[in-house]
């Protein structure tokens, strides 16, 4: 059995060049890592703020469907604010939230029949964007 010799010159192991190198490459990777990881908190949160506005909407909607289709356009005004006593349209705290109806079409006091019944949310979001959602349905009487 001949046995292999090394030449005098050589080392074992790695260089100080190549640890340097592996080192890199391993930061670059945790780095991009943890950069998805905070981009999909962001789409979490923003995503949260959506569902949140929607189910607002939603509530919203239900509120002003509750009201006789005749009394429709005149108990909210075209483009009018929602607000309701007693109700709180934003209970998430979404910044700078508003609901607006609007009833495309009415001229009062003519109201067409089926009467289209929109609402439109804005909000603010967590990174300060304007933010906007919409619903709409149509009333037959």
């Amino acid at each position: 059995m001949q046995r292999v010799r090394r030449a005098v010159g050589s080392r074992a192991g790695l260089s100080l060049l190549e640890l340097m190198f592996a080192l890199t490459i391993m930061a670059v990777g945790v780095l991009a890592a943890f950069s998805s990881q905070v981009g999909s908190v962001d789409l979490l949160r923003s995503s949260r703020e959506n569902d949140s506005a929607m189910t607002q909407l939603r509530a919203a909607m239900e509120d002003v469907l509750s009201v006789p289709p005749s009394n429709l356009p005149t108990t909210y005004f075209n483009g009018s604010v929602l607000a309701k006593p007693g109700f709180n349209y934003n209970p998430m705290g979404l910044s700078n939230f508003q609901i607006r109806i609007q009833y495309p079409g009415v001229a009062l006091p003519f109201v067409p029949d089926p009467l289209e019944v929109r609402l439109i949310a804005t909000w603010d979001d967590f990174q300060g964007r304007d933010r906007e959602g919409r619903l709409s349905t149509v009333v037959v009487r």
